[in-house]
């Protein structure tokens, strides 16, 4: 009699250091450590249910069933995450302590020639042996959480968890090698010492621990790509939001407001660039007449909408590789590579036509027209010899037009 308490103490320590570092494991994975009134209250209650279903020799898939829902429990209890987090922990701990007891019962079948009835649930027999089998499953489940808490495989762990459809896939898995290990618990109920039934209860174990490394190790697999893709997502939305601030500092920076035309500062940047690189451009200096006495005699907002209506005509007949900048308060720089000064001229007398026929329509009242010059690379040693050049023509073209003009 004393030898069978002293058997039953050393079952409940073993149950106990399974507990604490099933927990232990648990703490690490969430970051997260349980007071100590949880660690015994959870440990008595839990071990309480274990003595319950054996005095009651309760069916071994009912016992070990009872055991997960206990578990499962004690970690919503505990840590109170979300539900596929509580099931792969219970799923965790159960399974590891099914196998290992399962492996044990087999292998002291095996050893002592004794049938697997011996190891089932009916502890009031005399001849039932299933105290040592538990007292070494639960104390090998403790040692192997113990090495992986060492090894520190809680880290890969801690990506697993934070990925919703590779855990659900996992506790998906892990019901369905529990459903599996448990039914081996029906051979335990069998008559007679049948050597094939043993070896298919340790043949069902490396299968189920097998199973459960290999899905575990695909599913933080996976969710590592996942993460993967998740920060390359993030990487690519911050250098996309980056290039857009560039793109608006850029725009605010070398942009009129008024017309959306490049302004002044940009013009000299890309004027500087393009003489420099030695290509062959025509340049085109254009003055909106009569600006200042439109703002006197209908207002500013008039002569706001004379300046946007005048760029908005130039754009359209602006081709791709173009520039248009608005170079001062009435004046425009037209910059086009391949032109002739013939084919500029006659551009810019279809702007001119153009910008009369809108206000023929839209505000006939107002005289509007454009003065304009243009000069080509080869006339002048300098850019700012070539600007004087097309803006002294733009200077001649509009005392042409005014004197043309009847008084």
């Amino acid at each position: 009699m004393p030898q069978y308490f002293l058997i039953l103490f050393g079952c409940a320590l073993s149950y106990l250091y399974y507990h604490w570092q099933l927990f232990s494991f648990f703490d690490d994975c969430l970051d997260q450590k349980r007071k100590l009134p949880w660690v015994i209250g959870s440990f008595l209650c839990n071990y309480m249910i274990f003595i319950i279903c054996s005095v009651t020799q309760l069916h071994l898939i009912l016992n070990w069933s009872l055991f997960f829902l206990a578990l499962l429990l004690e970690i919503v209890c505990i840590y109170r995450r979300n539900a596929m987090i509580h099931a792969f922990f219970a799923f965790i701990g159960t399974l590891t302590g099914l196998a290992l007891n399962i492996l044990f019962r087999c292998l002291f079948a095996l050893v002592l020639n004794k049938p697997l009835s011996v190891f089932d649930n009916r502890t009031l027999l005399s001849e039932n042996m299933k105290r040592y089998p538990i007292l070494l499953g639960f104390l090998l489940t403790g040692l192997v959480l113990h090495w992986c808490r060492k090894r520190k495989l809680h880290k890969k762990l801690q990506i697993l968890l934070t990925d919703q459809g590779s855990i659900r896939f996992l506790v998906l898995a892990l019901s369905v090698l529990y459903v599996y290990l448990a039914l081996n618990l029906l051979t335990y109920y069998t008559e007679g010492s049948d050597l094939p039934m043993k070896l298919w209860g340790i043949k069902s174990v490396v299968f189920v621990e097998a199973g459960l490394i290999l899905t575990t190790v695909y599913c933080v697999r996976i969710s590592q790509l996942n993460q993967y893709a998740t920060q390359n997502k993030r990487e690519r939305e911050a250098l996309l939001r980056e290039k857009q601030e560039e793109e608006t500092i850029r725009t605010l920076t070398y942009t009129d407001t008024l017309t959306g035309c490049y302004n002044r500062k940009y013009a000299e940047q890309i004027l500087e660039q393009i003489w420099a690189s030695k290509s062959h451009f025509c340049l085109c200096y254009a003055d909106l007449d009569r600006l200042k006495r439109i703002n006197d005699q209908y207002g500013h907002g008039e002569g706001d909408l004379y300046l946007k209506t005048a760029a908005d005509i130039f754009r359209r007949f602006v081709r791709g590789n173009d520039y248009l900048f608005r170079f001062g308060g009435d004046e425009f720089l037209l910059l086009s590579f391949g032109l002739t000064p013939e084919s500029a001229t006659r551009r810019m007398d279809q702007i001119n036509r153009a910008l009369s026929d809108f206000y023929a329509v839209h505000n006939p009242q107002m005289e509007v027209s454009i003065s304009f010059g243009v000069a080509v690379r080869e006339e002048a040693d300098g850019m700012e010899t070539l600007l004087h050049l097309a803006d002294s023509r733009m200077y001649a073209h509009k005392q042409s037009a005014q004197s043309c003009r009847p008084s």
